[in-house]
């Protein structure tokens, strides 16, 4: 299919536009994208807006975009969660109708982001190797768990945001392999 796809956009995918040829995979839509009927809904979407910005500096051509709707979008799971059991279990994520599901909505993409352990698992058990990883997902609970040290105060949160996800995006790119 050459990055083409005629699957629609649902809580937990959004195909992108034609010829896409990159795509990020989180772990599972949870109640923002179930509102929104898309992946990557309120913060963890703020901050994939952000990731973009840093990944397109640093190779433009396999991130021309910093917007992230400009991407495939798929989640390792595909059940909505959230709550006190907003992750999904990785026995779960690695089922084969799981993995084939994630297969499908991957073909024909170079260049693959695996943002959460769930993710990276998904990958793994389809065989699918991701051009990029890191066990954080972008959603704040794992980026402000991830980054301690910024702090919490109300004062200076913008800041933080955009530290937290600039240091994200660079150990998503020192992950390359």
């Amino acid at each position: 299919m050459n990055g083409l796809t005629s699957l629609p956009t649902t809580p937990a995918y959004h195909p992108g536009p034609l010829g896409v040829r990159t795509a990020f995979v989180l772990a599972v839509p949870g109640s923002k994208e179930r509102d929104a009927q898309r992946p990557a809904a309120g913060d963890t979407g703020d901050n994939l807006d952000r990731i973009p910005l840093h990944l397109h500096r640093h190779d433009p051509a396999a991130f021309p975009s910093t917007h992230r709707y400009d991407y495939r979008i798929a989640n390792a799971w595909e059940t909505i969660m959230f709550g006190d059991d907003s992750m999904p279990d990785l026995t779960d994520v690695c089922k084969p109708d799981n993995v084939a599901r994630l297969a499908e909505q991957l073909e024909g993409i170079a260049t693959i982001v695996a943002l959460s352990a769930p993710a990276i698992a998904g990958l793994e058990g389809a065989s699918i190797h991701p051009t990029y990883s890191h066990t954080v997902h972008p959603g704040m609970r794992g980026l402000n768990n991830y980054y301690r040290g910024l702090g919490n105060d109300k004062e200076g949160r913008q800041r933080r945001v955009e530290e937290r996800c600039q240091r994200s995006a660079a150990e998503v790119i020192a992950s390359q392999g």
